[in-house]
């Protein structure tokens, strides 16, 4: 019955089926769309790092145009040495809508994307029976809400529907053309390039060649215009990729290997597969695979895509990584290739479930192997501990989808052996079943529910509680019939195992109110208002108001990412000085290079390094109670919601914390005059000038590391003389600084963003050399008095040129997608 009612709500016509999809992923984040801002998102690498960045940088391109250099980063970095660059196309949506909104609708729509395009790949490509693809493209879709909260993995998401939409045989008729490449060219600009390019061409290749159609080989043909089509993708993406490329003798990541070993091979092979089915739902019914996989080449098949990735991951993670050590696929995280595993672990579980349906002969050998599964789910979780933290939530979200399975394999069978006591036959009951199982859930969380949890959780509750009431009625009175109540157990069973995810996911990482990282703050908007043409920096003395700052549009000299300047880093250890005098924390700052902020505010902070960085003003979330330094004033000192009255205000408490805004009065400007350069023999000796210099001697000094020093700096310079001299910022832009001078004296012009090779300086238009200034940042000399026009400008021809490419490619790939269907979907 679970089938026919499968068929017959669902299955219907093809609009009903994505729309089945859509609703599906609306109702997993209702919370969402009721909630708005005060719905619960993921803070860790997506509105910490991603989100923000969308904002500012759409705000730039609205306001100058296209641009290459990215300001508001730490410093300042090429705008195309990213994931994305300035014209990515969440950066203009973030213009017109708030980011929660964004965030919503990403979520939905990945989701949708990902359980529509599962049943496409699993009917269309591997004819699997239509009801059967649906059940899988439902797996896939909440697999991935365990298996990475990241939402901009969005090829790991899409994957199935971009396969199936490019792959001819799955595509029906040319009617819907137009509306393929809408889908998959919004696929392509959704996606990072860095996180695609080295896991889904192979993943693509592998089930070109281990899995076609039955009835066909994989053919030449079809993987050069396979590869055609990536090529074309990689034309698209050429700006950010020659960008990441260009820029990597400039970042500062280092690597660590451990020794290669075969107990650390076979260790991190064993992990990568149960890790990884647990957290897809996917290991029981696998293991149930392999105990089939003798009688069907299929079943083999697709294992064997599974077996290579998993191959490769553990490659890529134990000391055989070594191999790579100095190139450049050192530099690409291949780790990242479990992004992968959702897909090739739910390809290979349901690829194996239509073949036991369809093959009663093998639904024995399937359910024993379940069963062997579940053994080894429980050894994991509680002997060999592979999970730390959820891994109890898991291992029940594993047995009730064991159980989901089992169910919906025995009534496609008709195994009627499988017999219910009486008390399953009373709904009431099943309400019961289901209320301790979601209780378990709960009781099994990492953390206790607070009441602001309790807000953004029960719309998903309520939601789900009034679909397990409506299942039991429409099928109360048939409980004559066992195909009846089985189909009843299987979507009540089904409704658990939604609300389990969705709560594993909500007390995993999305778990941070919206309103809570960035409230409306009239402060910040004056501040920024009232500097919108002036530049300057806005510090954070905690890591959670960095994307509140960030948000803003203000440019930052702290801040958590993949890429960070290593000059510009050296420079910030000076910041963190006393910080670094922890045994234990010198460790951490080199080896994790993902976070660049303050993280005590307790500690003895040297402020005067942030002079140099033109910060004018510093957030934190509430000010410590030790009296503060002469240079900061404080400007706010409030909260993070401002007042509402009553309930409003009652509920808006929940999602309160402290905020202050000090103003650091001893602030550079960016670009300033000095009189006084110093050449010392390395950058070692310029960074322990700087941690021992403070004052009028940073403001008067340069430094210059010998390896970067002018021939002949100007010295003797009288101070009287000097003081005469004038500066004017005419213009502020990403890639251009414009200043007017009238001197009295040589000088050294400094600015604070960050030395590039690409940056130039023109002085009354006549090019002149740009240094390495104080570790990290630029400076210029100029000997002649009198007035002048000074130009800093960031040029890059190459850069510029990649651009070109962006619509070649779009060509390219729309060609080789459109031509496919003629080509190579004949049959020999």
């Amino acid at each position: 019955m679970f089938k026919e009612y499968v068929e017959e709500y669902i299955l219907k016509n093809g609009r009903r089926t994505a729309l089945f999809f859509i609703l599906l992923a609306a109702v997993f984040f209702i919370d969402k769309l009721v909630l708005g801002p005060l719905a619960a998102v993921v803070l860790h690498d997506v509105f910490e790092t991603d989100f923000p960045r969308f904002k500012a940088m759409g705000e730039l391109l609205l306001r100058h145009g296209p641009y290459f250099w990215y300001p508001n980063w730490p410093g300042g970095i090429p705008a195309y040495a990213c994931q994305h660059g300035p014209l990515y196309i969440l950066n203009i949506v973030s213009q017109f809508l708030p980011l929660w909104a964004v965030y919503a609708g990403l979520l939905i729509a990945m989701m949708s994307a990902a359980g529509y395009g599962m049943y496409r790949f699993l009917s269309g490509y591997l004819n699997a029976a239509g009801w059967v693809a649906v059940v899988g493209g439902v797996y896939f879709a909440l697999n991935m809400q365990l298996w990475s909260p990241f939402i901009l993995y969005i090829f790991s998401y899409a994957f199935p529907l971009y396969f199936a939409l490019s792959w001819p045989g799955g595509c029906g008729s040319q009617k819907g053309l137009i509306m393929r490449l809408i889908v998959l060219n919004l696929i392509v600009a959704l996606s990072y390039p860095v996180l695609t390019l080295p896991y889904f061409f192979i993943l693509e290749v592998l089930v070109i060649v281990l899995l076609p159609p039955e009835g066909q080989n994989a053919g030449l043909r079809r993987l050069i215009k396979t590869s055609l089509v990536w090529f074309g993708y990689i034309l698209v993406c050429m700006p950010v990729l020659y960008a990441l490329y260009k820029y990597i003798p400039f970042t500062s990541r280092t690597y660590v290997y451990e020794t290669a070993s075969l107990a650390g091979f076979l260790k991190s092979l064993a992990n990568g597969f149960t890790v990884s089915s647990l957290q897809t739902m996917t290991l029981i019914p696998i293991v149930g695979a392999i105990a089939i996989s003798n009688t069907s080449g299929r079943v083999r098949r697709s294992l064997g895509v599974l077996c290579v990735v998993v191959f490769l991951y553990a490659v890529f993670t134990s000391g055989l990584k070594v191999i790579f050590r100095g190139t450049l696929f050192e530099k690409m995280d291949l780790a990242h290739i479990t992004t992968v595993f959702p897909i090739v672990m739910t390809m290979a579980a349901f690829v194996a479930i239509d073949e036991a349906i369809k093959d009663r002969r093998l639904v024995r050998r399937f359910l024993i192997g379940g069963i062997i599964g579940v053994a080894c789910a429980v050894f994991a979780v509680f002997i060999a501990k592979t999970l730390e933290t959820q891994g109890i939530q898991l291992l029940i979200l594993n047995i009730s989808s064991g159980i989901f399975i089992s169910l919906m394999i025995l009534t496609a069978t008709g195994e009627e052996a499988f017999l219910f006591p009486k008390l399953a036959r009373n709904p009431v009951a099943i309400f019961i079943v289901s209320c301790a199982a979601i209780e378990a859930v709960l009781y099994f969380s990492p953390r206790k529910a607070a009441p602001v949890d309790l807000v953004s959780i029960a719309p998903v509750l309520v939601v789900l509680m009034c679909a397990l009431f409506w299942s039991i009625n429409k099928l109360s009175g048939a409980f004559q019939k066992q195909g009846q109540l089985t189909a009843m157990l299987i979507m009540a069973i089904g409704v658990i195992i939604f609300f389990q995810v969705r709560f594993t996911r909500f007390f995993g990482e999305e778990c941070v109110p919206y309103i809570s990282i960035f409230p409306n703050i009239d402060v910040l908007e004056a501040i920024k208002q009232e500097n919108s043409y002036k530049p300057l920096r806005v510090a954070s003395l905690n890591p959670g108001t960095i994307p509140l700052i960030q948000s803003q549009g203000f440019e930052t000299p702290d801040g958590r990412g993949p890429l960070f300047n290593k000059s510009y880093r050296e420079f910030f250890k000076v910041v963190i000085n006393q910080q670094l005098s922890d045994p234990g924390f010198l460790p951490y700052f080199e080896s994790y290079w993902y976070n660049l902020f303050i993280s005590n505010f307790t500690a003895n902070i040297t402020f005067s390094p942030y002079a140099f960085l033109n910060t004018r003003y510093i957030v934190t979330q509430g000010v410590s109670s030790k009296p503060l330094n002469s240079s900061l004033e404080l400007v706010y000192d409030g909260n993070s919601i401002g007042k509402h009255p009553g309930l409003i205000g009652n509920l808006m408490r929940l999602y309160s914390r402290p905020i202050a805004i000090l103003r650091f009065k001893d602030a550079f400007d960016r670009v300033y005059l000095v009189k006084t350069i110093i050449t010392l023999e390395s950058d070692k000796a310029v960074y322990d000038t700087l941690v021992n210099t403070e004052g009028a001697a940073l403001f008067n000094t340069v430094y210059i590391s010998g390896k970067d020093a002018p021939s002949s700096p100007p010295d003797g310079i009288d101070d009287e003389q000097f003081k005469k001299n004038q500066m004017a910022l005419k213009g502020y832009s990403p890639d251009e600084i414009s200043l007017k001078l009238e001197l009295a004296t040589p000088v050294a012009i400094v600015l604070s963003n960050n030395y590039a090779p690409n940056w130039r300086a023109y002085v009354d238009g006549r090019e002149t050399r740009v240094f390495r200034a104080n570790l990290a940042f630029q400076a210029i000399i100029i000997k002649d008095v009198g007035p002048h026009s000074v130009v800093f400008r960031y040029e890059d021809r190459a850069q510029k040129f990649t651009l070109i490419l962006i619509p070649i490619g779009m060509l390219v790939f729309n060609y080789f997608i459109i031509t496919g269907g003629r080509i190579f979907f004949t049959r020999p």
